[in-house]
């Protein structure tokens, strides 16, 4: 009990430095932004991100329908996973679901990139660029969303201190990325490529622990079934339709 408190404690100090740190560091380069890229092609940015992660609600809810039923699983007084077949056939469904998820993501934020730069008053010079950030960025989500059920697992596993710490990583090097690459001169494309770096890099970070503490874990093509796609659907896609409805409520005049 003592030491799912002292987690709780160290879950909650880290979730605070990771996401509150990050948001004033990023206000902070804003300025700087402004200084080295077009306002236009930064205001598109800017609406893009916003775009990019309204569509990101096409993940259907998989990492934390997988976080749920990840800390269902029976577990040893250690905390360790006795049902690993359960764990291996929840890993690789919620992995293969998030790769055809990725891909349609990829594909839409792809089309976009086509159009998106002309049909907005982005200055000729510039729409070449912004078309590649596009896509650049929608790449890079895309890739993140299988690679996110790494993370999503380690949480399931109640180490979400880990994943606080991942993020916390991943943010500081986009930011410092990001930053560098403006001074330099790379404009949106910089940006693009620090935001890339920055979402691939919680996901990579939770592969190798996932590797190195739950050696056991398997991600294969035959241990998904679809009593466990049905599973995650149903605990995901309620969330999501939460998550939607309070968007909605939010973006809606009264």
């Amino acid at each position: 009990m003592e030491s799912r408190r002292l987690l709780a404690k160290v879950g909650l100090i880290t979730d605070f430095l990771s996401y509150g740190g990050t948001a004033l560091l990023g206000m902070l380069l804003i300025p700087l932004y402004l200084g080295h890229i077009n306002q236009a092609v930064y205001g598109f940015w800017l609406t893009a991100g916003s775009i990019l992660a309204y569509m990101g609600l096409m993940e259907f809810g998989v990492g934390i329908a997988l976080t749920q039923r990840v800390s269902s699983l029976s577990k040893d007084s250690t905390g360790t996973i006795i049902d690993i077949n359960s764990a291996n056939e929840l890993i690789s469904t919620a992995f293969y679901l998030s790769v055809a998820i990725g891909f349609l993501f990829f594909s839409v934020g792809w089309g976009l990139s086509l159009y998106a730069p002309k049909l907005t008053k982005i200055p000729l010079a510039f729409q070449g660029d912004v078309a590649n950030a596009l896509r650049i960025v929608t790449l890079a989500m895309g890739i993140s969303f299988p690679l996110g059920v790494f993370p999503a697992f380690i949480n399931g596993v109640n180490r979400m201190a880990w994943v606080n710490g991942m993020v916390l990583l991943s943010n500081g090097t986009g930011l410092f990325l990001s930053w560098m690459l403006c001074v330099k001169g790379y404009g949106i494309t910089g940006l693009a490529v620090a935001q890339g770096t920055q979402v691939l890099l919680v996901g990579l970070m939770g592969i190798f622990f996932v590797k190195y503490k739950y050696s056991s874990i398997s991600i294969t093509i035959s241990n998904v079934r679809i009593e466990k796609i049905r599973s995650l659907w149903s605990y995901g896609g309620y969330f999501q339709m939460g998550r939607i409805a309070n968007i909605v409520a939010m973006n809606t005049d009264p």
